[in-house]
């Protein structure tokens, strides 16, 4: 194997800064997730695939990591997290009564198109609410990602929200055939407004059918929900009607919680998870090619691990939010070692002492442990941005300042 090839496509180390950035986002993240009330969850990072079959849909399940184990039944690799929880609700939790709050900080597996650059292994922050079918639940859910943001210092995005039961329902209105229907979804989950032009010009629509989903799955109404509102109203069905009145009391509660500049209308967005039943929702930064994050509504899914239970929840890439906090100067510098305290051959005992004293008083310390000249040491201090160096000769300390070397 040539060196460049010692890991994995799509898999990569975090190191020193890198490391901690990651552990930073957890730490804030986690801490947000307690405030509402979240219970954390940690799950096994393989599963049966037959379970993962249940929830996740066949073109994630194509991009998972599989295996077999030594009594040859079929596992994989996480691809996300939902359908996990939705495991543990039907087995560890099945005498409760909830509801129950989720929080997790994992990292989940698939295999990405060829020249994506993204990542096979990516880790996420998300919550899920089980036990609860109404529009409060999505409204805290919704609420709950902003606040994740929010608490990272990232102010320049925006939650994109949509209705999958109530594009289903127009969907099904029409003499679309299934084929058709599917085709139509997986342009819209794909943002392929060409390829959903022609897919529409070639259905057995009528014009005013064609153009009214053109209208319907393109328009966003520009943030103001209420624009757009009482036009559909009257356009659609009873079923589709009492879906897009869901949505309107979702963006009266969502308003409450003071995050209306934050979100707007999009009827187009399609998960690219089978489960999802209701509101869903996306959440977009500037200079990303896709989302941040993203969540729905999952009725149906617990069901299928035999425990019926509405549900509703939402995950935040890692690589994005760690974009975003990038590019808008959110994240906090690196903590640098204090001190390195230098012994000279016979102070070695003393130089520890001192160590702990100061780790004691919360500094980070170092203690130089190889027999090295003292410019060799100051050299190390420079290129690890410690802040002093602390000379240890007899019963004197002298604090040598860090300057690079010639």
């Amino acid at each position: 194997m040539a060196r460049g090839e010692l890991l994995p496509d799509g898999v990569r180390d975090y190191l020193g800064e890198d490391a901690e950035r990651h552990r930073y986002l957890e730490k804030e993240l986690s801490a947000v997730f307690k405030k509402w009330g979240y219970d954390e969850i940690i799950t096994p990072c393989f599963e049966f695939y037959e379970h993962l079959q249940a929830g996740v849909g066949r073109r994630i399940l194509e991009n998972a990591y599989k295996f077999c184990d030594n009594h040859g039944r079929i596992l994989a690799l996480r691809p996300e997290m939902t359908t996990p929880i939705a495991r543990v609700a039907a087995t560890s939790l099945a005498g409760g009564y909830g509801p129950w709050r989720f929080f997790y900080l994992a990292n989940v597996f698939q295999v990405q198109k060829e020249g994506s650059g993204r990542l096979h292994e990516f880790y996420q922050a998300g919550g899920e609410i089980l036990g609860i079918p109404t529009v409060r639940a999505d409204a805290e859910i919704i609420a709950l990602a902003i606040a994740c943001l929010d608490q990272l210092g990232i102010t320049q995005y925006k939650v994109g929200i949509g209705q999958v039961a109530f594009l289903r329902s127009i969907l099904a209105g029409t003499n679309l055939t299934r084929e058709e229907s599917e085709e139509i979804m997986h342009c819209l989950q794909e943002r392929n407004l060409v390829l959903l032009e022609k897919t529409l010009r070639a259905a057995n629509l009528s014009g005013e059918e064609r153009n009214f989903l053109w209208e319907v799955l393109t328009k966003n109404g520009n943030g103001s929900f209420e624009a757009v509102l009482p036009n559909l109203l009257a356009r659609v069905g009873e079923q589709a009607r009492e879906e897009l009145l869901q949505v309107e009391e979702l963006f009266r509660t969502l308003a409450a919680y003071g995050v209306k500049d934050k979100i707007y209308l999009d009827l187009g967005i399609v998960r690219n998870l089978d489960y999802y039943t209701g509101v869903i929702f996306e959440i977009y930064g500037p200079g990303l090619g896709h989302p941040v994050g993203g969540g729905g509504r999952y009725d149906r899914l617990l069901a299928n691990f035999g425990r019926p239970l509405p549900a509703t929840g939402f995950a935040l890439g890692f690589p994005e939010l760690l974009d975003l906090c990038k590019t808008q100067g959110t994240l906090p510098p690196a903590p640098a070692t204090d001190y390195l305290v230098i012994p000279e051959p016979d102070n070695y005992i003393a130089a520890l002492l001192k160590a702990k004293e100061l780790r004691r008083e919360g500094y980070r310390v170092e203690v130089e442990l190889r027999p090295v000249a003292l410019a060799q040491s100051l050299e190390y201090a420079h290129q690890k941005g410690i802040r002093e160096v602390l000379l240890l000769a007899g019963e004197k300390i002298e604090i040598i300042p860090v300057t690079k070397t010639d």
